[in-house]
């Protein structure tokens, strides 16, 4: 049973530019932080056997791995950007997308509000500054 419904699973495809774009029912999210990514920065999903918790939790679990990680640093700047991305999406006409494509998946399998809500809390925990 797919946790989301395909209607809220669309995009718009860069090369065909139609609303055709659909982020697979399997796949890797990556999270890149003001340009920065861990090589362990990402995290498997499966829309059809994982539950939203699931999901949730490796995201948070991955995203509180990067603030150790980041806040480590010495010169820490503030946060600035913060990109949840994949790469496993599909036009349903077909179009070749470029290997390298990635679009976000924020509000797409992750809400934005649990995103705000766990960047401010980790960014408390780890003294980091978000300017987002």
């Amino acid at each position: 049973m797919s946790i989301i419904s395909k209607t809220q699973l669309t995009n718009y495809c860069p090369v065909c530019l139609n609303d055709t774009l659909s982020i697979n029912s399997r796949g890797m999210i990556e999270i890149i932080i003001n340009g920065k990514k861990m090589d362990a920065g990402h995290f498997i999903y499966n829309l059809s056997k994982d539950s939203k918790d699931d999901i949730l939790n490796a995201f948070k679990d991955k995203l509180e791995e990067f603030f150790a990680w980041y806040g480590g640093f010495q010169n820490k700047l503030p946060i600035k950007m913060v990109e949840i991305v994949s790469g496993d999406f599909t036009c349903e006409r077909k179009c070749h997308l470029d290997l390298n494509y990635k679009a976000s998946v924020v509000d797409l399998i992750i809400p934005r509000a649990v995103v705000d809500q766990v960047l401010k809390e980790l960014a408390e925990d780890y003294d980091l500054k978000l300017s987002l």
